[in-house]
């Protein structure tokens, strides 16, 4: 025999209807793929092995238990409305489905259910067709992060707070529940970079990164705006809730003793009073921020004057 012929395993005699069941059967249960097989009200009466090993139930577990063993929670009830008017009709259904398993750990997969029927045409049975695809859907995640994240501070970055103002708008549209954004501009960041180097104003523009994690709600999206701006979209907020943000920004920033001290100007719009879009919404915060900056350049300049005036106008002489 040449070394270039493979040997292969010899197969069973498959001309009998018993031997093809047989071969049909362990090819199911060697499938790579989890299988289920289902009654029509959704009954399970065989799964595989793969199926075991993806859900953590024994079949002897699963079998005679409803489909419903594996629901999260997590769907809409639309999609299974979905699913079984689409298998009932006697099509095939594909999609998505987030899924528990018997440890009450989620994974996410791929199915296919296609129906079955008898001789006469009636549908009986189900067979769902499973694919673990939940480390495709966190790399596919990872890779989204990464494109909407600023690299420094970790923060949304400008793609991704356009993201958030569309889907805030569109909000609007549905409950007409206002929403706010702040825009905040660190203070002497350029003075710190040129007295204390680039390094230390990158950690700056971090501890102010920081600062909004923590006196942010988790429905709030801070996000970087630029060098040293940062924009925080307030779903459902109004002006006096807003200023109420701000004033615990910057009690937090002037707290923090670690220098070189910190602080922020800020400029606020409500939507949709502020602008009817994003770009008026934006503008209509920059220029509150430029009003904020140009008063507290004339507040701090009347200080120094009056802390000057004794001083010009030199002693004084008694006679």
């Amino acid at each position: 025999m040449s070394t270039n012929q493979r040997i292969h395993p010899a197969l069973p005699d498959i001309s009998g209807t018993e031997n093809l069941l047989q071969l049909q059967a362990a090819a199911l249960e060697a499938a790579a793929n989890p299988i289920l097989i289902c009654r029509r009200d959704g009954t399970i009466i065989w799964v595989n092995a793969a199926f075991e090993h993806l859900s953590g139930y024994l079949r002897e577990e699963a079998i005679g238990q409803n489909t419903r063993l594996l629901k999260s929670g997590l769907e809409p009830p639309s999609l299974y409305k979905n699913l079984w008017e689409t298998v009932l009709a006697g099509h095939k259904w594909r999609g998505e489905l987030v899924n528990q398993r018997k440890n009450g750990s989620l994974y996410q997969e791929e199915m296919t259910v296609t129906p079955v029927k008898n001789a006469s045409g009636e549908i009986t049975h189900f067979i769902a067709i499973k694919l673990d695809i939940t480390e495709r859907k966190q790399a596919e995640e990872q890779i989204r992060t990464l494109a909407l994240s600023d690299p420094l501070t970790g923060l949304a970055n400008y793609r991704r707070l356009l993201e958030v103002l569309d889907a805030e708008i569109k909000r609007f549209d549905r409950t007409e529940r206002p929403f706010a954004i702040l825009l905040l501009d660190m203070d002497d960041l350029k003075k710190i970079n040129d007295v204390h180097g680039h390094l230390v104003g990158s950690r700056a523009i971090v501890r102010v990164a920081e600062v909004l994690r923590m006196q942010l709600r988790e429905i709030d999206t801070p996000a970087r705006y630029g060098g040293d701006e940062f924009v925080v979209v307030l779903p459902e907020t109004g002006s006096e809730a807003t200023r109420k943000v701000v004033r615990r920004i910057a009690e937090r920033l002037r707290s923090d003793a670690e220098e070189p001290r910190l602080s922020v100007s800020s400029g606020t719009a409500i939507y949709p009073d502020g602008g009817k879009d994003i770009d008026e919404l934006l503008a209509a915060a920059d220029r509150a921020l430029y009003r904020e900056k140009r008063s507290s350049k004339r507040l701090a300049g009347r200080r120094r004057l009056r802390h000057l005036a004794p001083l010009e106008r030199g002693p004084t002489i008694l006679s």
